[in-house]
């Protein structure tokens, strides 16, 4: 599956176009299976600019174009908070199918997901396991420790089988093969008490960029 992102420095109709070939020649293929928006924001603005939202705008009605020509077979958003998201569906003609953001235990984004779901709108998480650090805090809290030794399973894996039990899929990042073969192997269930321990670990901590503060 192919899957490409426009960057901010290419947020624009024209630019955005633009973009889109250039992934298509470097990627060697005449079609892209999902591409996704990667800021709400485009680069050389402050964040409270009001022009943010008329070039993701744009952008989005290019990416329109390329889904009905076919060159695009679906299209979303990533970093995508509510009012991001409520902008637009105000305007488009075609609803994201997926909005990919950080979504782990100790940032769940309820609200967001909960309008996702409302609209139709997959929510692809990562940074499932936290922070990239050496030592992620997700990957030593005692109550996923807990879990973990319950269910006879990795610290992380425990972490991806809540997203999924929360209907998320997940992109964990790993160049370690023993870690890329736990990835995969999430055969195993999460009893309503986990579930319900891990829910409450929330504390509104991102370890990504935080887009909330774009206009």
């Amino acid at each position: 599956m192919e899957v490409s992102w426009l960057a901010p420095r290419s947020q624009g109709y024209e630019r955005c176009q633009a973009a889109v070939a250039a992934s298509l020649k470097a990627l060697q293929t005449d079609y892209i299976d999902l591409y996704l928006i990667h800021w709400p924001g485009a680069s050389g603005l402050e964040p409270d600019d009001p022009r943010h939202a008329q070039l993701r705008a744009d952008s989005w009605r290019a990416l329109e174009q390329l889904l009905a020509e076919g060159t695009l077979r679906a299209i979303g958003v990533s970093n995508y908070g509510v009012p991001h998201l409520q902008q637009l569906l105000d305007t488009c003609q075609t609803a994201p199918h997926v909005n990919q953001v950080e979504v782990h235990p100790y940032f769940q984004q309820k609200e967001l997901r909960e309008f996702c779901e409302r609209h139709k709108i997959h929510v692809q998480a990562y940074s499932s396991l936290g922070t990239t650090v050496e030592v992620s805090p997700l990957l030593v809290d005692p109550v996923v420790q807990q879990v973990a030794r319950e269910v006879g399973r990795t610290p992380a894996q425990v972490l991806l089988k809540w997203a999924l039990q929360h209907s998320l899929s997940v992109i964990p990042k790993s160049t370690n093969p023993q870690h890329m073969r736990e990835n995969m192997e999430l055969d195993f269930s999460l009893n309503d008490q986990q579930m319900a321990l891990l829910d409450g670990l929330e504390r509104n901590t991102k370890f990504a960029w935080d887009s909330r503060v774009v206009a």
